[in-house]
């Protein structure tokens, strides 16, 4: 268990999906936060996946997001 709360989890199978918006993520204390944060989540047990802002912002590239998320969860 930890204090924070992931965008979405999947406590079967121990995942953790982040999407990373563009405002906090990208500056350097949101980088720090981001790093310290998948630390603690991953000593937990838990694999974090993390999708940013690009990968979701356009539909091409959010399609694939979405096929390599169901792939993720299908494992």
């Amino acid at each position: 268990k930890t204090l924070y709360r992931p965008d979405f989890q999947f406590p079967d199978k121990m995942i953790i999906i982040e999407l990373d918006g563009y405002y906090r993520h990208f500056t350097k204390e949101g980088y720090i936060k981001d790093k310290i944060r998948q630390y603690y989540l991953e000593k937990a047990g838990w694999i974090v996946y993390r999708f940013n802002f690009y990968d979701i912002d356009r539909k091409y590239k959010f399609e694939k997001a979405k096929l390599k998320i169901l792939d993720i969860l299908k494992a």
